[in-house]
């Protein structure tokens, strides 16, 4: 099988190797796309601290299961899925409540070094964290049901009401994916959106949003929920500076690991500031649910697909001050032909 393997930063090789087998308990999924994310262009350039030479990053992926371990039950060849990346250790509180992204003890398949992930043409997954998906939802929307879920999670945390103004910070692909969440979750909400990029900000206004600048003093009533998907300190700033008192700001972004804030807006504003960070499994289900209601709109995240073959030349151009507007795709199968399913 083939294999993406970031041999260092910025230097990402095609790999030929033997096909993996499921150990017990978990399942081999032939991946059919699987999407580019921020932290893994970070990872390839050695900026965020949270990829190691010689792993297989890729955690936003659709595909078709391949085989199984001889003890999964409830999962069959051929089942169509998305994987939940996130892993947690089954046992503590946490997982017990389905919160395994609050588990101490987790690993992300394709971000743990020692958990291979789905740039590859099989990725290994235990049966429990895959998500069936409806025959209506192709493969290509289906891998954007990860970056989906991380949106879904924010706007739960951040609770948005009927008629409330809701401000997005930051315009790429996790923004937009809020922005299009919204229009399914809260419908009625008013949806402003901070980007500098003109191709990012064109992309969530054809989603529903009005363009906005945080600075301006013409940006209009104070808003009532923020989600910030940079986390830099001048969103932070944003975000207290055009909230109204008794606010929400959800931070979605890992922009800066340490950022200082005004503390007496925060206070004496009772605003609130909540981290939110992945998803649960609930979360992933939602997800599914807002790309098979708005499939045109969704279609519309995605500004190319690319083969496994072109991905290093790729990952040079997402890392360039150019990148596109969009989500990037990697087609690791040819989905209009059948998997060759095996055990």
């Amino acid at each position: 099988m083939r294999s993406l393997v970031l041999e260092d930063f910025g230097r990402l090789t095609l790999h030929h190797e033997e096909e993996p087998h499921p150990p017990a308990g978990c399942v081999a999924v032939a991946v059919a796309y699987s999407g580019i994310c921020g932290t893994d262009i970070h990872g390839y350039t050695g900026s965020n601290g949270r990829r190691r030479s010689g792993q297989v990053m890729g955690h936003e992926a659709s595909g078709v299961v391949l085989s199984t371990a001889a003890d999964v039950v409830g999962v069959s060849i051929g089942d169509r899925v998305v994987i939940n990346p996130l892993v947690g250790c089954g046992a503590c509180g946490a997982c017990l409540r389905g919160q395994a992204q609050q588990c101490p003890d987790q690993s992300v398949i394709g971000v743990t070094p020692s958990s291979p992930g789905a740039y590859a043409d099989v990725v290994i997954v235990p049966a429990g964290n895959l998500v069936a998906l409806p025959a209506a939802l192709s493969l290509r929307l289906a891998a954007l049901v990860e970056p989906l879920a991380v949106a879904v999670h924010a706007i739960e945390l951040g609770r948005p009401q009927r008629g409330e103004v809701v401000a997005v910070l930051g315009g790429g692909p996790i923004g937009q994916s809020v922005v299009l969440a919204l229009s399914v979750l809260e419908p009625q909400a008013r949806v402003l959106i901070s980007e500098p990029n003109a191709d990012r900000r064109r992309l969530c206004t054809d989603l529903g949003a009005l363009p906005f600048d945080p600075g301006s003093t013409g940006a209009g009533a104070p808003t009532d929920l923020v989600i910030d998907a940079v986390g830099h300190p001048a969103t932070y700033a944003a975000a207290l500076s055009t909230t109204r008192r008794g606010s929400r700001t959800v931070v979605i972004g890992l922009h800066s690991q340490q950022v200082t804030i005004d503390a007496f807006a925060l206070t004496t504003g009772e605003r609130s500031l909540h981290g939110s960070y992945c998803y649960t499994p609930t979360d992933l289900r939602r997800a599914v649910d807002v790309l098979t209601t708005r499939p045109q709109q969704a279609a519309t995240l995605v500004s190319t697909v690319v083969s496994p073959e072109e991905s290093a030349a790729t990952f040079d151009w997402l890392a360039s001050p150019a990148p596109p507007a969009g989500k990037v795709l990697i087609c690791f199968t040819d989905t209009n032909e059948p998997v060759a399913a095996h055990r």
